[in-house]
């Protein structure tokens, strides 16, 4: 099977690599950052279809995986990476799996689509949320460095209670998971948090980015969306509509689904 039917790798900078996975619905995002002693690649993607032959072509140094959050379409690959960090209030779902039934997360992984040509070898029936024993733990504020690159972990909880995202100052950029993105962002599972995400992105509004690598379905995006969906949560707190149940809320970019 040619893996790279079914990834797009886009040099974003020089040793800066997005891989992306187009051809199934929630155009899943990763990022592969290559230093001198090292390579960290923030989220492992789908698991549709296998993440490490595309890594190990863009490089040929080990490689520390980061997390932004545990749900099924950043950590599908974990269990061909040796050495992975987790934040700790997500420490559980890691190694004993997530709080969802396997049905429900195979409706999930169905219900937009997938281009399954591109992904022959992937069984729907037999797919399984990976789990593992060894790991690392994150807390927020640590510096993970390659060499080149230094990410900053800043806890950013709202979307999933360990959700994390990293900042590159030499980059000026933000990598966020599914804290942002052009989209819908969802808050509205009993593992979410609406008050929390508005005050997540009260705290990477502090840092001002250019750009943002978002988890879904761009590979970077302008920092100025930072603002834009800090400025409907402010709205919709003073609303009163930070909570679950309330219903879906729209910026020229980005809604909420509460």
């Amino acid at each position: 099977m040619n893996i790279m039917k079914w990834f797009k790798v886009n040099n974003i900078e020089n040793g800066v690599y997005a891989i992306s996975e187009p051809y199934h619905w929630e155009k899943a995002r990763s990022y592969l950052f290559v230093g001198k002693d090292k390579a960290i690649l923030v989220d492992t993607g789908t698991g549709l279809c296998p993440l490490k032959p595309i890594t190990d072509m863009l490089t040929e140094l080990p490689i520390t995986v980061i997390l932004t959050h545990c749900h099924w379409d950043h950590i599908s690959s974990i269990n061909s990476f040796n050495e992975v960090y987790i934040h700790l209030k997500e420490e559980s779902w890691l190694k004993n799996g997530l709080p969802l039934s396997i049905e429900s997360i195979r409706n999930t992984i169905s219900s937009g689509g997938y281009d399954s040509d591109k992904c022959p070898n992937f069984d729907l029936n037999k797919y399984t949320v990976p789990t593992k024993d060894s790991f690392h733990i994150l807390k927020g504020g640590e510096i993970m460095s390659n060499g080149v690159h230094e990410l900053e972990v800043i806890h950013t909880p709202g979307h999933s209670p360990g959700s994390i995202a990293l900042y590159e100052k030499i980059l000026d950029i933000l990598v966020t998971g599914d804290l942002l993105y052009k989209g819908t962002i969802y808050a509205n599972y009993p593992s979410t948090d609406p008050e929390q995400l508005y005050k997540s992105y009260l705290l990477i509004k502090n840092y001002q980015p250019k750009w943002v690598y978002p988890g879904h379905n761009d590979d970077m995006i302008g920092g100025s969306l930072i603002m834009e969906g800090s400025e409907l949560l402010e709205k919709l707190d003073s609303l009163g509509k930070l909570k679950h149940g309330t219903g879906n809320y729209h910026s020229e970019h980005i809604s909420f689904k509460f």
